[in-house]
């Protein structure tokens, strides 16, 4: 089984946008780790970039779950 298609079975993904204007892009891969990314304006065509956020817990925060792991958090967030 490849990859994508192991994700598009458990794996989940969301973009996010605070009132600041700032938007995230939560993943949650299918082993249930995840990750937090910042979406940025495009290069070479594209039409945005994503980055990971050194500071995913307080990104999680703005978006309003408080408290666990970074992965618990993730996984609520993502649940809502």
């Amino acid at each position: 089984m490849s990859q994508a298609s192991e994700f598009n079975k458990r794996g989940l993904a969301k973009e996010f946008r605070l009132e600041d204007g700032d938007s995230y892009l939560i993943i949650e891969f299918p082993d249930h780790s995840g990750c937090v990314l910042r979406r940025g304006p495009g290069t070479w065509g594209a039409t945005a970039d994503f980055r990971p956020v050194p500071a995913q817990k307080r990104t999680l925060r703005k978006l309003g779950v408080s408290e666990g792991t970074t992965y618990e958090m993730i996984a609520r967030l993502l649940r809502r």
